[in-house]
């Protein structure tokens, strides 16, 4: 449920937002979840906003999400209950 909400937020980001504040939303939810629709949010801001020949978005967020995945399991967040 939180995931779905999450993905929603960064969607409405992408399209109204600023992009640090799409950086820095999609940077946590890649940490948290396997990330690889974040790569359908690029496609999709590539081609609504048309950045021209290069993707950008789409480059950027696919070396992104696979940095990310290579590093997960060296930088593991864990939960603590108190």
């Amino acid at each position: 449920m939180y995931r779905a909400l999450f993905f929603i937020a960064i969607v409405i980001i992408a399209v109204t937002g600023p992009v640090f504040l799409l950086a820095a939303f999609a940077l946590g939810y890649a940490l948290m979840y396997r990330a690889y629709e974040l790569v359908l949010v690029a496609v999709c801001i590539d081609a609504y906003f048309g950045t021209g020949e290069i993707p950008y978005y789409l480059l950027v967020s696919t070396v992104a999400i696979i940095v990310i995945e290579l590093l997960k399991p060296h930088v593991h967040v864990r939960e603590r209950t108190i």
